[in-house]
């Protein structure tokens, strides 16, 4: 496949910066390909960072993408990131709303040491 320009979203920025995040089945070897940001229409430009979650049917994965040449037809991306990482800690403990359930915080409004955030 190619670009959704459906599943691209801006998450924020300013100054000439944005942070996108792209959803996609398709994996990262795809997503990395020379063509796949080919038809961005004009979104992307140097300097942009997109979060992905890719491969969300078989094995999904999160990639930190740079940037780093665009023109109004086709983005060069650079992965920055590429996770689970070697050495991921996976925290159990729920982390869910304020009643009553452990979010990591203290009475006192802190940030506990165990099961927190």
């Amino acid at each position: 496949m190619a670009l959704e320009l459906s599943s691209l979203r801006a998450l924020g920025g300013g100054g000439g910066f944005w942070l996108w995040h792209y959803r996609t089945p398709d994996g990262p070897d795809r997503l990395l390909g020379p063509d796949y940001f080919r038809g961005h229409d004009g979104v992307l430009r140097a300097g942009h960072m997109i979060l992905a979650a890719c491969d969300l049917n078989a094995n999904p994965m999160g990639l930190v993408l740079f940037v780093s040449a665009a023109d109004g037809e086709k983005a060069e991306i650079t992965l920055l990131s590429r996770e689970p990482l070697e050495g991921t800690v996976v925290v159990e403990t729920p982390i869910t709303g304020p009643r009553g359930s452990r979010t990591g915080q203290t009475r006192d409004g802190g940030i506990g040491r165990s099961g927190g955030i």
